[in-house]
């Protein structure tokens, strides 16, 4: 890879494009004062007083990075998530890149650098930026993130079909001998593209860790009244099922209408509706399942 490309297509400004064009770096100090830019790496300014997107962040984030380093690198981690539209968190002002194990590592408070071997197919190039490829970016997010995010991203990048199975155990064969692989087989087996919330894959991921069968996700119960009801988890066998009650959903008057009058409907057809919130899947997850289990022993 040539670190010494110009990334095509942006909209940043450099402390020594003011310098090459013949101009005083007072002008540039006084355009931050006013800002007319926004500093967004060292040297680097993003034209205008507002937060980059994820491709101006990355751009910005391999221009820093490039001119120390010799050996193939790319943008990654949350960065490269964003660039390629996974469902993460959105970063503060700090990039992730990863360069070779082999290379000296710059202090850059606005940047995370990792270290790895990357290859060729785990990069790819996006707007001129090399970014790791979306497999890779997502078996790195589940070795580094917290175990829900990171479930949660690869939910979305399958659910958007922006990564295969196939694509996934193609980069763990060539990190074979990287640390936190099993922790990567691990959230890939609980995935479950039919999620709709970051809640629903918190208490999934629970229900797997804690030893409770996995339930059925969305499922349809028909009423007697020939309506359906939709359930976040459901067990047919047991007619037992889970609702996980969000504020922003379930808080408004309609929807508290709306969701007694759907467990009376199920109640009819002695079905058991067990109802939880976020706090019983962080604060009380041991007693939480522990209900749970209960219901399925009746």
């Amino acid at each position: 890879m040539d670190n010494t490309t110009t990334y095509e297509q942006t909209l940043l400004l450099r402390r020594t494009d003011v310098a090459a064009a013949g101009m005083a770096l007072s002008v540039l100090d006084q355009a931050r004062r006013r800002k007319w830019v926004t500093p967004i790496q060292r040297g680097i300014y993003l034209i205008g007083d507002r937060e980059p997107v994820p491709i101006e962040l990355a751009r910005a984030a391999a221009e820093a990075i490039a001119p120390f380093v010799s050996g193939r690198f790319a943008v990654s981690h949350t960065t490269a998530a964003l660039v390629h539209g996974l469902d993460v968190p959105a970063e503060s002002g700090v990039a992730s890149v990863t360069i070779p194990r082999s290379e000296r590592r710059p202090h850059r408070e606005s940047l995370e650098i990792h270290t790895a071997k990357l290859t060729e197919s785990d990069i790819c190039v996006v707007e001129g930026v090399p970014v790791t490829s979306v497999a890779r970016t997502l078996v790195d997010l589940c070795r580094s993130m917290d175990a829900v995010s990171a479930l949660w991203a690869l939910e979305s990048g399958i659910r958007e079909r922006l990564v295969t199975a196939d694509e996934l155990a193609a980069v763990m064969r060539r990190m074979s001998r990287s640390p936190g692989l099993k922790q990567v087989r691990h959230l890939i087996a609980a995935v479950d593209p039919r999620s709709q919330s970051q809640l629903e894959t918190r208490a999934r991921l629970a229900m797997i860790e804690g030893g409770i069968p996995v339930p059925e996700s969305q499922i349809e119960v028909p009423l007697p009244n020939g309506r359906t009801a939709f359930l976040d988890f459901g067990y047919r066998e047991h007619r037992v099922g889970i609702e996980l009650d969000g504020s922003a959903v379930h808080g408004t008057p309609a929807a508290v209408y709306r969701d007694r009058w759907r467990q009376n409907q199920l109640q009819l057809l002695d079905w058991r509706l067990l109802r939880f919130t976020h706090w019983d899947f962080t604060r009380r997850i041991p007693q939480t399942l522990a209900e749970i289990r209960a219901a399925l022993d009746r």
